[in-house]
C-alpha cells in the first residue's frame, strides 16, 4: 500500500493506492498496445505479399522479363525462407503465414522471369 496526498478541487485528500493495481493498470495497457502492433503487423505482412502482384500483372501482359533482376527476386525468395524458417522455429505462425504468402506472390514473379527469359 502507498499513502499520498491527492488534491481534488480545493481540498487535499488522502489516497492509498495499491501497487498490484497500478502494476494491472500498466499490463492491460501494454497488451492493448501489444495487440495494436500485432494488428499492424498482420496488415503489413499482407500489404507485403500484395506489393509483388503488379509486378506478375506487368510479366503475363506484356509476356517480357526485359529489365527485370532475376538475383533480386531470387534474394527476396531466399530472405523469405529464411524468416520463414525462423517463425516456424520459434512458432510464430502470423509471421510463418505472412511470408508464405510473400513467397507464393514472389515465387510466381521468379517463375515468370525464367519462363519468359527463356523465351528472349
Amino acid at each position: 500500500m502507498k499513502l499520498g496526498i491527492v488534491k481534488e478541487g480545493n481540498a487535499f485528500i488522502f489516497s492509498l493506492s495499491h501497487p498490484q493495481h497500478n502494476r494491472l493498470e500498466e499490463e492491460q495497457t501494454m497488451l492493448s498496445m501489444t495487440s495494436i502492433v500485432e494488428f499492424i503487423f498482420s496488415i503489413a505482412l499482407f500489404v507485403n505479399a500484395i506489393l509483388f502482384i503488379p509486378q506478375i500483372i506487368h510479366l503475363i501482359r506484356h509476356k517480357t522479363a526485359a529489365g527485370l533482376s532475376l538475383l533480386t527476386f531470387l534474394g527476396f525468395l531466399l530472405i523469405q525462407l529464411a524468416i520463414v524458417l525462423h517463425g516456424l522455429i520459434v512458432r510464430d505462425y502470423l509471421l510463418t503465414f505472412g511470408y508464405l504468402l510473400s513467397m507464393l506472390t514472389c515465387g510466381t514473379v521468379v517463375f515468370l522471369i525464367v519462363f519468359y527469359k527463356k523465351g528472349e
